[in-house]
C-alpha cells in the first residue's frame, strides 16, 4: 500500500537534536529537543526512521497498518514545530458587551449568557490578554491549544453568527 503524507520528508531544523530511544517493546521513541521544549513521539517498530543529513523520513512499506505511517509523519512535523518555534492561536470575541478577562490561572467570558463563562488555563498554554475582547494563546503543543480553545469555542452556541457577525472567532497565527 502506498501513503503519499507518509512518504514525505521532514525538514529537520539545524537548533533541533534528535534522539532515538530502543526499547525491548514493540515500539521505539523519538526524542526531539528544541529551544522551547522537548517533545517525544512513540512510533512502532514496522515504521523506520531514517535520518539523513538534515531530513528524516519514515519507512513504512512493509508495516502492518500503513494508516497509521502518514499521521505519524505528520505528528512528528508538530513535534518539530512545537519543540522549536511553538503554536499561537487569537481568540476575538465580537460582539457588544462580550469582553474577556484573563487573571492567572483563570480566564473569564462574558458572552451574552446571564452569568460569566470561566475556564481554568492549562500550565503548559500560555495567555496574553491583548484587549478586553482579545487574547493571544501560545504553548508548545498543537493538540493542548487547539482542544483548549475549541472547548471555550463551544460554549458558545453558535462559533460566530456570520449575519450579525458577532461571537467567537479563532484565528491561528
Amino acid at each position: 500500500m502506498s501513503n503519499n503524507i507518509g512518504r514525505l520528508p521532514i525538514t529537520i531544523p539545524t537548533n533541533i537534536q534528535i534522539k532515538i530511544i530502543k526499547f525491548n517493546l514493540p515500539f521505539y521513541s523519538l526524542v526531539f529537543v528544541g529551544n522551547k521544549a522537548t517533545k517525544s513521539i512513540i512510533i512502532p517498530n514496522n515504521i523506520k526512521s531514517i535520518i539523513n543529513n538534515n531530513t528524516l523520513l519514515l519507512d513504512g512499506s512493509s508495516a502492518d497498518t500503513p494508516e497509521i505511517w502518514g499521521t505519524l509523519r505528520v505528528h512528528i512535523a508538530n513535534a518539530i514545530k512545537g519543540a522549536t518555534e511553538g503554536y499561537s492561536i487569537k481568540l476575538n470575541i465580537i460582539g457588544i458587551g462580550y469582553k474577556v478577562e484573563y487573571t492567572k490561572p483563570i480566564l473569564t467570558l462574558n458572552i451574552g449568557k446571564s452569568h460569566p463563562l470561566k475556564f481554568i488555563v492549562p500550565e503548559d498554554i500560555k495567555i496574553t490578554q491583548i484587549n478586553s475582547s482579545s487574547i493571544l494563546g501560545m504553548a508548545t503543543s498543537k493538540e493542548k491549544l487547539h482542544s483548549f480553545f475549541n472547548q471555550i469555542k463551544l460554549k458558545k452556541s453558535a462559533s460566530k453568527d456570520r449575519y450579525k457577525g458577532k461571537g467567537i472567532a479563532l484565528e491561528p497565527l
